[in-house]
């Protein structure tokens, strides 16, 4: 008896052998695109939070250094002049309105200098402004006249009317003060000054000008308390507050959060450390992309993907429309093979015979495949590439922070330490000088392989630039002074054995400063930092040797 199949299933099955081969490849081929739009995406988008996390966190540091900075000069450059005699005796009030007056003149910056008797009253002022006036309830005079002084932003109500602002809103000051002493020891007056806090916007603008034209920064400055200092023009947003906590927790840094009204943004954030005799006031520094304008390059990335992938789609449909029924055998044998292809369980399409176009489709699937396994072998060619130094192999900075996000963790669950050492090669630039460049990057290159040859898997050897190196170990927390210090001693001594550089005998040393994280500091840059300033102290002491730092100069 026969049976006669009917049902859904057949209704493909019965289609022309021209549309079937059309409707196969176009969908293989739009399945594939599919798929690498959304992995190639993820893996995008993870690196690009990545990056842009640091960069923002690095902008948010760098804008409270330059404050730190800019406030440092202003209290140094208001100190020298209290030094002058024309303050400390001020006899000569048209000289001392002449000094004021220039000080104004060549720093802007200085809103308005004066200088108060040791009353409280103005004797001489920039631009000859509030002179007369007894200024002695204002904190510039009542703590100013006890020792170095630094306000935080107010607003200047008495100086309103002398510089308005476009909004109508009384300008906005900070306050400096240094007291006076004549020769005897007896106080002379009040050096004051208020800061205009338009500078904050230069500094702004210097620092987001170039990152403007690639997608939209917003930067926020903070009191210590948590008050609004500084934010973008016409914008009422706060802070989040637990933004603010993890800022003070961990000083710099990055973090996803909601904001504002709910929507995702990447915030890099840093808290004011002070710089010179300058302490700072605590302000907290906060640099925001909204994740839509982080992710666009990863989403353009996707629909140039999903595009070619649907052209390709499309061009192959076409190609399957010209295809005869008699090519059906090594059609079928090519869908099996792609088949097994979408599914892993081989690497590339197998060779085929038949007609011209059977040969001509099977060589340009083949070459289809290599193209994408290629693009994707040069994808993992370039991240190693953008990780490494390309002269020793060693990692580089941008290896230091992948290394050091992926084992940070681990340390501290632990309770262990990484120990931070920073060399630093002595003699390197004689070599250079005598026998060349070349010569010199042979000499780095041999310096880099003891150094890798002279650590453990599972820390870390890298170079920072020139002659400049950096050695992470991980160890006990308790045991990490020595085991760097060993490890210190075998890298002295593998590296002030001779080398061979081109049939000539070539002696170095090196000088190495060590740190440990987080027992000197919880902030790794901070290590870093330490260990730094120990490798300088062990170039200072006659090179050629290992300091900790914190450990007393011998005797």
């Amino acid at each position: 008896m026969i049976t006669e199949k009917t049902g859904k299933g057949m209704g493909f099955r019965t289609k022309s052998l021209r549309l079937q081969f059309s409707l196969v490849f176009a969908a293989l081929i739009a399945s594939f695109a599919v798929v690498m739009s959304v992995v190639v995406g993820q893996l995008a988008a993870s690196r690009v939070e990545d990056a842009l996390g640091f960069e923002l966190s690095e902008l948010a540091f760098h804008m409270g250094d330059k404050f730190d900075r800019g406030m440092s000069a202003r209290m140094a450059e208001l100190s020298v002049l209290t030094e002058l005699e024309t303050l400390r005796t001020p006899q000569d009030i048209p000289a001392l309105q002449r000094l004021l007056d220039h000080l104004h003149t060549v720093l802007p910056v200085f809103t308005w200098v004066g200088f108060l008797d040791p009353e409280g009253k103005v004797l001489a002022a920039s631009d000859g402004l509030l002179v007369g006036t007894n200024i002695a309830h204002r904190p510039v005079y009542t703590e100013g006249r006890r020792g170095a002084f630094m306000g935080d932003v107010h607003e200047a109500v008495l100086l309103a009317p002398y510089f308005p602002t476009a909004s109508g809103e009384p300008p906005r000051f900070v306050d400096l003060g240094f007291p006076v002493y004549r020769t005897d020891g007896i106080l002379a007056g009040v050096l004051a000054s208020h800061l205009s806090f338009d500078w904050a916007r230069e500094i702004e603008r210097s620092l987001i000008t170039n990152l403007q034209d690639r997608r939209r920064v917003d930067l926020f400055i903070l009191g210590a308390d948590g008050s609004p200092r500084l934010g973008p023009v016409g914008s009422p947003e706060t802070v989040p507050a637990p933004l603010i906590a993890t800022a003070r927790q961990n000083l710099n840094g990055w973090a996803v959060t909601s904001w504002p009204k709910g929507e995702p943004a990447l915030v890099g954030y840093g808290v004011e450390r002070g710089h010179a005799a300058y302490p700072g006031m605590g302000w907290l520094f906060f640099a925001r992309v909204p994740l839509t304008e982080a992710y666009a390059p990863v989403r353009a990335l996707q629909g140039a993907i999903l595009l070619v992938g649907f052209g390709l789609a499309l061009a192959f449909a076409l190609l399957g429309g010209v295809i005869s029924r008699r090519i059906a055998q090594p059609l079928e044998a090519i869908a099996d093979a792609a088949d097994r292809l979408r599914a892993g369980l081989a690497d590339q399409l197998p060779r085929v015979t038949g007609s011209s176009e059977i040969l001509r489709l099977s060589a340009s699937l083949r070459r289809l495949v290599e193209a994408l396994t290629h693009s994707e072998s040069r994808a993992g060619v370039l991240a190693e590439q953008a990780t490494h130094d390309p002269l020793t192999g060693l990692p580089n900075r941008a290896g230091v922070s992948a290394y050091l996000t992926r084992i940070q963790p681990t340390v501290l669950a632990q309770g262990s330490a990484l120990a931070c050492l920073c060399l630093d090669l002595d003699g390197f630039k004689a070599v250079n000088d005598t026998l060349g460049h070349a010569a010199g990057d042979l000499l780095l290159q041999k310096v880099a392989q003891r150094l890798d040859l002279g650590v453990r898997a599972e820390d870390l050897a890298a170079r920072l630039g020139g002659d400049e190196f950096l050695v992470l170990i991980q160890s006990p927390r308790q045991g990490w002074r020595d085991e760097a210090q060993g490890v210190a001693h075998r890298l002295l001594v593998a590296l002030q054995e001779p080398f061979d550089i081109d049939g000539h005998t070539v002696q170095i040393g090196c000088s190495i400063g060590i740190a440990a994280w987080p027992v000197q500091s919880q902030e790794y840059l901070v290590v870093q930092e330490l260990a730094d300033d120990a490798l300088y102290e062990a170039k200072h002491r006659g090179k050629h040797r290992a300091v900790v730092h914190g450990d007393p100069v011998p005797a």
